[in-house]
């Protein structure tokens, strides 16, 4: 069986701005001292001697990000209940400790806002019982009772929620869920069951605790399942329907098995890939060293005839003293271009011609006065002498000169 890497292997993932994103951003939800409170609490809160241990929670001011809201509140909760609190004097101050003027103004009107609303439906009950007898000491007796009496221990969450609702977006819950559903692929650089288990906790911690806080808030299994394979490569869904594989019939969890099968299966196909790709350039980039045969450390010598050794330098080589003694007397001849000769070569052989013309000028000459026997005088001379100049450089080529190569002989 052949698995086909996905389209999306090796390129980068895409950058999207989720409202709930779907990995945490452990920089960004940072705690230090200027923004969290540090609680000391107790593993069994009923418990005074039980062990304790401390916890960092933010303090909200309003400028979080939905997913740092979601777990501030949370936060609230796992401190009331290792300080044991339960009642409305014990839990506020906790919550009211946690929070900012902006924030802390939001949740105190909401509280008051609960209480007038209890207080009026008490007064209508009130009313309601007092048209019966004609009497009015119901209606006086919730009159004479103060707004603080009809705060409620339940007025705290639900001024939590109206806090949470008033900071998030509008519609939240169903802009979350349409993120979840189409644009929540998983990353190249995440594995699949890594991704199932972001997926859960979506649905299971985040999505539950949005507002509107409705009962069934979160996506159903199918809805899980499909989300699931929209997010995952389009040939593992393909390599599926091929060994006739249903994710619905299979579930979730036997779904995402399958996945990280062939994940496995492509993970190794493309590092065999990468593998043949890094032997075949390391083969054809990396020079060949050549070292002398038989070499183990560096060679300390040099010589023109024998190269890198370790024993002489040119100097000191017997093979090149036998190869000079060889050829000092051994006959030589070369042909020299004339371009490529020097200019003293061109002035002796100048002058041998020179000296030549010159010593057959004066064989003729001599030939000519025993010949003749008479006194020339200086006319008849130079006249002479030009026609012998004439008659020996006859056909002689000075341009030649350039072209003439010269062959000699020499033995002993």
């Amino acid at each position: 069986m052949k698995i086909a890497p996905s389209a999306s292997s090796g390129k980068p993932s895409k950058k999207v701005n989720h409202i709930i994103p779907l990995e945490d951003d452990e920089a960004h939800h940072k705690l230090t001292k200027e923004n969290s409170v540090t609680w000391e609490l107790r593993t069994v809160p009923a418990d005074g001697n039980s062990p304790t241990y401390k916890v960092l929670t933010r303090i909200l001011s309003g400028e979080e990000s939905v997913r740092q809201m979601l777990r501030w509140a949370k936060d609230l909760d796992k401190v009331c209940i290792g300080l044991n609190a339960t009642d409305l004097a014990s839990m506020k101050p906790i919550m009211r400790a946690c929070m900012r003027p902006r924030v802390e103004t939001l949740f105190e009107a909401t509280l008051l806002a609960l209480a007038e609303l209890d207080k009026a439906e008490a007064l209508k009950a009130a009313q309601v019982a007092d048209n019966g007898t004609g009497a009015t000491a119901n209606v006086d007796q919730v009159t004479a009772q103060s707004i603080d009496d009809f705060r409620r221990v339940e007025h705290l969450k639900i001024a939590l929620q109206e806090v949470l609702r008033s900071l998030m977006p509008a519609k939240v819950l169903a802009k979350v869920k349409r993120q979840v559903r189409r644009e929540m692929r998983k990353p190249v650089d995440m594995k699949v069951r890594s991704y199932c288990q972001h997926l859960l906790r979506l649905n299971t911690d985040d999505i539950p605790s949005l507002p509107p806080f409705m009962a069934n808030q979160a996506l159903s299994s199918d809805e899980l399942l499909d989300i699931l394979l929209h997010g995952t490569p389009r040939s593992w869904q393909n390599e599926m329907d091929r060994q006739g594989f249903d994710p619905i019939e299979k579930g979730y969890y036997t779904t995402v098995d399958f996945m990280e099968n062939l994940e496995g299966l492509e993970e190794k196909s493309l590092a065999h890939e990468a593998g043949t790709t890094s032997k075949d350039k390391s083969k054809s980039t990396k020079p060949k060293e050549k070292n002398p045969e038989g070499a183990k450390k560096k060679t300390t010598h040099f010589c023109q005839l024998h190269g890198p050794n370790w024993t002489h330098n040119t100097s000191e080589c017997r093979g090149m003293k036998d190869k000079e003694k060889s050829t000092k007397f051994s006959n030589k001849s070369w042909t020299r271009k004339a371009d490529e000769a020097t200019n003293k070569s061109k002035n002796d052989l100048a002058a041998f011609l020179a000296k030549t013309v010159k010593d057959g000028v004066k064989k003729e000459l001599a030939s000519i006065g025993k010949k003749r026997k008479s006194k020339t005088n200086d006319g008849e001379q130079e006249c002479a002498l030009v026609e012998l100049f004439e008659k020996n450089l006859d056909g002689f080529n000075y341009d030649d000169m350039d072209s003439m190569s010269v062959k000699s002989e020499v033995s002993c």
